[in-house]
């Protein structure tokens, strides 16, 4: 399994790793300034215009220091999002696979609540499937579709990030949305069915005040979101931190995201719909 994800998602890194450069500030620095923009929706400069160009090991170093603070100020981590499940997205970000943040349970929002767009410094939305495990992955089954048997149930949700870097002088790049764990900031869960009737045939729909915005097939993740929970959970397995029973698992977006182009736009309601997961819904004001 381990040699079939990797033909999969082709890791080919290490060139990226090498062509940074060591970033011009002290890492606890960078820890305190992608703390002060999570906590406080304080927009960041991307690290590059700082001089504090990252590579994907120092992002990953600075978002697993992040979630220490976070976890010595009461934090609970909830699971992880998977984002770049797509060929178009890795094309897009320059990446050869799948990059990870962490959830945590403050950030959940129940179906039907409601958000202030101004806790954003760019809000977006994206519809997702996600698993709920009921047991720990510590190895990976020789067939993907039996990693059923650690999931406990399947959900339709949203995931609710924060895109918290500036963007007047150009977009982030993909080091700096790792340092700061996937723009992680909330998240909905739809009810949960058995892992067994997820349809293979599934589409997902986003809404915005009742009209269609995007729909997108539950295979647009590589395939079908088995495959990225393969992923991570090798992932985890490698890093020493296997995925637990009870963490929650978003495995990327199958309908395009809803990015206004600023805060303005962001307020509406939405909603997720997808047959046989049925429907949730977040208002933003």
């Amino acid at each position: 399994m381990k040699n079939l994800l990797a033909a999969v998602f082709a890791i080919a890194i290490a060139a990226t790793f090498a062509c940074a450069v060591e970033p011009a500030a002290e890492p606890a620095d960078l820890t305190e300034r992608l703390l002060r923009s999570r906590t406080s929706a304080v927009p960041m400069r991307p690290f590059a215009q700082t001089g504090d160009a990252l590579n994907l090991s120092t992002a990953y170093s600075l978002q697993n220091a992040v979630h220490e603070k976070l976890l010595q100020r009461g934090e609970s981590l909830a699971g992880y999002k998977v984002a770049f499940t797509t060929k178009k997205s890795l094309n897009h970000w320059k990446v050869t696979e799948p990059c990870l943040g962490t959830l945590y349970w403050s950030d959940i929002v129940p179906s039907g609540d409601t958000i202030d767009s101004a806790n954003f410094v760019n809000f977006h939305i994206e519809a997702e499937i996600a698993f709920t495990l009921k047991a720990a992955i510590t190895s990976i089954p020789k067939r993907t579709e039996d990693l059923d048997s650690f999931v406990g149930s399947v959900h339709l949700c949203f995931d609710i990030p924060d895109l918290r870097f500036t963007k007047d002088k150009g977009w982030p790049t993909v080091t700096d949305l790792v340092a700061d764990s996937l723009g992680a900031h909330g998240w909905t869960l739809g009810g949960g069915i058995d892992p067994k009737l997820l349809d293979s045939d599934l589409e997902v729909e986003l809404y915005r005040n009742g009209e269609l915005h995007s729909r997108g097939p539950v295979t647009a993740t590589f395939g079908g979101p088995w495959n990225v929970l393969a992923w991570l959970a090798q992932n985890r397995i490698d890093a020493k931190q296997p995925l637990q029973a009870g963490q929650v698992v978003l495995t990327g977006p199958l309908a395009k995201a809803y990015l206004p182009a600023s805060n303005a736009d962001a307020p509406g309601f939405y909603e997720a719909r997808a047959k046989g997961l049925g429907a949730i819904s977040i208002n933003v004001k």
